[in-house]
This record gives C-alpha cells, structure tokens and sequence, in this order.
C-alpha cells in the first residue's frame, strides 16, 4: 500500500536480516493476485470495530449516489465509504493529474438539526483546520454540498491499529511488539503537540480504531469527533466520549476529564499491541462503562513476563486509575519512553515455528 506521507520512522529490528520496515512491507502491506488477477490487499479482512459515539466505523454494504465536489481547483467524485452513528466518511476520486484522493466527513441526515452535534462538528472542523503535524491527516477545507456541512482532509492509506493488536494470524506478536514502542511515542509526539498549544486541545478518543499505519511506520491520528478545547469547561463539551472500550475511568463516571484520559487511552493502546489482549474486559457497552468505571490500577510489575521491568511501570502508570497519579503530560511520558534503552519483548514472549 502506497501511503500519502514522506516521513518515515528510524527502522528497528525484531530479528532476521531484513530491517523490521521492509519486512512489514514486504510479508503485511504487500498485496497478492485475486482469481480474477486483479491486486488485492491483505487488509480486506479488517477488524469489526466498536460502533462509535461521534464517527465513522462500518462499511457501507449498498451502493450510494456519487456526489460531486470541487476541492482547490480539483472535482471528486464521492462515494460513501465509512458510516457510523451520527457521522460518514466519503471517499474522493479524482480524474484530473495532480488530485490526490480525499476524505470528506459530514453529519448523517437524521443528526443534521441536533444542534449539539451541529455545534460538535463545527468545533471538530475547526480544531482541524488548526491543526498540521506529521501524525495528523492534512485539512483542506470546510462548505456546503447539497445543504450537508462538511469539512475535508487528505485520505490515508493505511490500515487501523485494531488489527495489529487483534488479528494473530496476519500481524504475529513479536512483530506487532516490535512496533508498539514506535506507535506510542508516535502518538505521545501528537497529543504532545495537542495539549501544548496555547489553546490545548483534548483528543477524547484514542483508539487502535482511530490511528492509522502505513507501510513506512508513520500513524495518523484521526477522529476527532469527540475533541474540544481544554478551556471549554461546559459540560456539553465534554459529554462527546469515545469507544467503550477505551474511554477512561473519570469518561466512564461521567465526570470532568482533560488530557489525561487521553494518556490513560495511550496506555491502553501500549497494553493491547504488547499483549495481544484486550484491556476491557466488558462484552457490551454496558458492561465495557462499568468495567472502565472500576478498572484497577495495575501493579508496577503487571507485565514483567513479557517486557522488562521499567516498560511495565511505565505502562502502569499511564492506567493508573486515579488521574492526579498518571502522568501529566504527553511529554512526561514521551520522556520516560525515551529515557529507557531500547527493549525487545521477552523471548518467552514471541512464538517461534518449530
């Protein structure tokens, strides 16, 4: 797969003679010939994800009418792509050279005169037009098609996180462990750059479905559909959480939270692509609240297993329960990441063929 940015992380090695990049792209991102000999991609078989609160998550299964839409000089045609609860994502394709593929996000036709999730999506468009970091999908504009707001951003080839820490059988341990590091400071560098701006921002739904990967390493993180500025305390701001599964113990008890839960939503996107398992153990949205509601804090040495000692101490700080003692920065975290040598996961850790 041919991703949309030029930036391209330090190669590492699980092993083998080839660095740890070229042997994702070559045995993960490569693609292999249908019966009809046409190229297919070894992602078709995506993780279902989580139905969302405020975006996009399920695949249409029935054709929609093509828009039309005129983007710096360049005419797409739209085709939905990605829907979920109160927002769609469409997909534009241009014919004319030099068009590079485009998302476009707009509000369902059943939310569009709720005047919370209008003033949610004028919030999001804006946080996103104020936005450029390298782990962050490009802007490009805001209007009105067929009396649908909508705001648009460059298109991402690359494959959800969710499928690196639950599908095994394409992505094995150790090489998804051989990533994780990078990912999460990857991360950290962007919500770094988020809650230190002179207007923070607060994502509110880190995920492995909102993050992206491409063949050369580099995440972007998408969806911010349940952000808002760190300055706006109504609770109206703060009501938008994000996936069950994620959403911190302070979300889950429906009280105030800020940047933290975003860390503690790091933390376990870092516990679900080391272990392989999921962090919530609810089987329902109901169940996955109250689980997040009463999660416990780990003990410093939860994970020492499968990683060394000072990446499990890390890992359990960032889900401690109790947000005053997690750490209070992106930066403090991204610090402690990189203060501690370079790790590999435990031998015990990754299956060999045998």
């Amino acid at each position: 797969m041919k991703g949309n940015s030029e930036t391209t992380q330090q190669n590492t090695s699980t092993g083998g003679n080839l660095p740890l990049k070229k042997r994702i792209k070559k045995q993960f991102f490569g693609s292999k010939k249908n019966a009809n000999n046409k190229r297919t991609s070894i992602f078709s078989n995506n993780v279902e994800p989580e139905s969302p609160t405020l975006d996009a998550s399920k695949k249409h299964s029935h054709e929609e009418p093509t828009l039309e839409l005129t983007i710096r000089n360049f005419t797409y045609s739209l085709k939905a792509f990605k829907s979920g609860g109160i927002c769609q994502i469409l997909h534009g394709k241009s014919n004319q050279d030099g068009a590079r593929d485009v998302s476009v996000k707009m509000v369902q036709e059943k939310w569009r005169n709720n005047p919370n999730v209008r003033r949610q999506f004028s919030i999001e468009s804006q946080i996103m037009r104020d936005l450029a970091h390298p782990s962050l999908p490009k802007y490009l504009c805001r209007g009105v098609v067929n009396n649908q707001s909508y705001y648009a951003y460059e298109f991402i080839d690359g494959i959800q996180l969710i499928n690196l820490s639950q599908r095994p059988d394409l992505f094995p341990k150790n090489i998804v462990s051989g990533l994780a590091l990078s990912i999460i400071k990857q991360a950290l560098g962007a919500l770094d750059f988020l809650h230190s701006r002179l207007n923070p921002i607060v994502h509110g739904d880190i995920s492995s479905e909102n993050i992206l990967i491409n063949h050369q390493q580099q995440i972007y993180l998408l969806d911010f559909g349940c952000a808002h500025y760190l300055k706006m305390h109504g609770l109206n701001a703060k009501k938008w959480v994000g996936k069950p599964s994620f959403i911190s113990p302070e979300q889950a008890k429906n009280q105030p939270w800020d940047h933290r839960s975003d860390l503690y939503q790091v933390g376990i996107l870092y516990y679900e692509l080391i272990t392989g398992k999921r962090w919530n153990r609810g089987t329902d949205k109901e169940t996955k609240h109250q689980f997040a509601a009463n999660a416990p804090t780990p003990k410093l040495d939860f994970l020492a297993h499968i990683v060394p000692i000072p990446v499990s101490m890390i890992l359990a700080k960032m889900l401690h329960a109790d947000p005053k003692q997690r750490f209070q920065s992106a930066a403090e975290a991204l610090n402690a990441l990189n203060s501690m040598r370079r790790y590999q996961p435990k031998k015990s850790f990754i299956k060999t063929n045998t």
